[in-house]
């Protein structure tokens, strides 16, 4: 079992994903792809990125016989807000910190 969340897309990215999975939710698509198909899905979905149709996906499948403790791994493509590191066999998420720029004050004074 795979989960496939895409943000920020074009409609025709959300109609060419409908066709290989169940779209149960805007931007979220639930499938049964083997290993061969989700290789290939993670293929054209990097290219689709750099392509800019979308910005960003998360993609989780299901592993009960092995990997992590909770069953399943997930991939990122693109930016996300969150994620994903191995504590000891355990996968956590956590949100990415975004940096703000300082604003410098000017060194000399505006002329009027």
């Amino acid at each position: 079992m795979t989960l496939l969340v895409i943000r920020d897309y074009k409609p025709s990215v959300a109609g060419y994903l409908s066709r290989w999975g169940l779209q149960v939710c805007p931007g979220v698509f639930v499938g049964d792809w083997n290993a061969r198909i989700r290789d290939e899905l993670v293929k054209l979905l990097n290219y689709l990125y750099d392509q800019e149709y979308f910005g960003g996906a998360t993609l989780v499948t299901a592993h009960p016989e092995g990997g992590f403790l909770e069953g399943f791994s997930s991939m990122t493509i693109g930016v996300s807000r969150y994620q994903h590191t191995d504590s000891e066999g355990l996968l956590s998420t956590g949100r990415v910190r975004r940096t703000r720029k300082k604003v410098v004050p000017p060194t000399q004074p505006m002329s009027e």
